[in-house]
């Protein structure tokens, strides 16, 4: 089995710190990535740095993304279909990777087209930060 470490996303930072207590927030970190090739899969989420306090945290998810050349802004799936996350809070060592696998069987299973967002919702304390800088890769495999 052969297999490949591709790069999604570079060292980003990713802010969630003016996010109201009961608001939703994703950040699109890498979108339209071709994944058909590919048998097995697993996101690869390098923490550089992290500013988290008390209970708060946010998830990297592994979603799935519909994209046809001839109709880029038609949505064929629901983009909220999860196929692999991981929560990143205070306790989530910094420096670290994180290791996600990715769904390749099923409803919520990356087919054709697979995206990666960072995803805060309403648990999150106002005015307290809430940051990461973090980088993504996906390791592939296939049959």
């Amino acid at each position: 089995m052969s297999g490949i470490v591709i790069p999604l996303m570079a060292e980003r930072v990713v802010d969630f710190s003016g996010l109201s207590s009961s608001g939703l927030l994703d950040h699109v970190l890498a979108q339209r990535i071709p994944v058909h090739q590919w048998r097995q899969m697993a996101l690869i989420v390098r923490i550089h740095s992290l500013t988290i306090n008390g209970t708060d945290g946010f998830s990297v998810e592994a979603r799935l993304d519909s994209f046809t050349p001839e109709d880029p802004t038609i949505v064929w799936l629901s983009f909220n279909q999860n196929a692999g996350s991981v929560f990143i809070n205070s306790s989530t060592p910094s420096p670290t990777l994180l290791r996600v696998p990715i769904q390749t069987i099923g409803p919520a299973a990356w087919a054709s087209y697979g995206a990666v967002v960072a995803r805060c919702n309403s648990g999150h304390t106002s005015g307290l930060p809430l940051r990461a800088t973090i980088s993504l890769s996906l390791e592939a495999k296939d049959a």
